[in-house]
C-alpha cells in the first residue's frame, strides 16, 4: 500500500504533527528564555548606571 504523506491518520503524519509541536513549544520556550535574559541585563545596566552616576570620580588619587 502506498504511504500517502497528506492524510493525518496515517502514524507519520500523526508523528510529523508532533514533532512539529514539540519545535514550536522548544521555540517559544527559547523566547522567553531570552526575552528574561534581556530583562535582566537592562535592569542590571540601569542599576550600573545609577551607581556610576552616583559616585562621582576621584579628584586625586594618593
Amino acid at each position: 500500500m502506498a504511504r500517502d504523506p497528506d492524510n493525518p491518520d496515517t502514524p507519520q503524519s500523526r508523528l510529523d504533527g508532533m514533532i512539529a509541536e514539540f519545535r514550536a513549544a522548544r521555540q517559544r520556550r527559547l523566547v522567553k528564555q531570552g526575552m528574561a535574559l534581556w530583562t535582566r541585563t537592562e535592569a542590571a545596566q540601569r542599576e550600573l548606571d545609577l551607581v556610576t552616576e552616583a559616585e562621582p570620580p576621584p579628584t586625586k588619587i594618593s
